[in-house]
């Protein structure tokens, strides 16, 4: 089997609590001496397809895609932490400029549902 490094990602169903974990792999199309170049698809140039072709490092701590199922699950764990810190931040931002244009009454009245 040719070299191949994976990508974890999550797969949202048709309701927000159902998700699919995925776990792509991309064909290693060759080595550095730093990293790896790997094949993520394919595109239509010049009358002929190409391959859509990406650099990965081997030492980054933030990179594309890992050797291991282990490692690209870690990795999707932290994109998600870092998913919720930016929407945490947007919904503080939201919340205080609704309070600061109708007050916090206002605010506290509205009834949210699941």
């Amino acid at each position: 089997m040719s070299e191949s490094l994976i990508r974890a990602s999550s797969v949202p169903g048709e309701l927000y609590s159902d998700v699919e974990i995925r776990y792509d792999r991309f064909k290693v199309l060759s080595n550095t001496p730093k990293g790896k170049w790997i094949k993520t698809g394919m595109k239509f140039k010049d009358r002929e397809f190409v391959d859509i072709k990406r650099w990965v490092s081997d030492t980054s701590k933030k990179r594309y895609a890992y050797p291991t199922e282990e490692e690209a699950a870690e990795a999707l764990v932290h994109r998600k932490l870092c998913q919720i810190a930016i929407i945490n931040g947007q919904k503080a931002h939201a919340i205080t400029t609704i309070i600061k244009l109708k007050g916090a009454d206002y605010y506290n009245s509205i009834v949210w549902e699941d």
